[in-house]
């Protein structure tokens, strides 16, 4: 969400869906057109550490263009998954 902000998305909306008792997903959609990347980490910077922070922790994380121009950002997590 904080990618969200920082690009001036005028909504914002969260989702979380709940799978099993072990498993859930969130997803983040906002109105802002362009894919998040991950990018090379740099530890000096103000931010850019999310996508790493979502990739660590999720099982699986993907973006999807909505229609509007918007897109969303889902990721997969599984409890106790190491």
């Amino acid at each position: 969400m904080t990618n969200s902000v920082n690009q001036g998305a005028g909504a914002i909306h969260v989702l979380v869906e709940s799978y099993t008792d072990q498993m859930f997903e969130i997803a983040v959609w906002d109105n802002v057109s362009g894919r998040p990347e991950l990018q090379p980490v740099d530890f000096v910077a103000d931010g850019g550490r999310d996508l790493h922070i979502l990739d660590s922790y999720s099982v699986a994380w993907w973006v999807t263009a909505s229609p509007d121009g918007g897109k969303t950002v889902r990721a997969r997590f599984i409890e106790g998954d190491e």
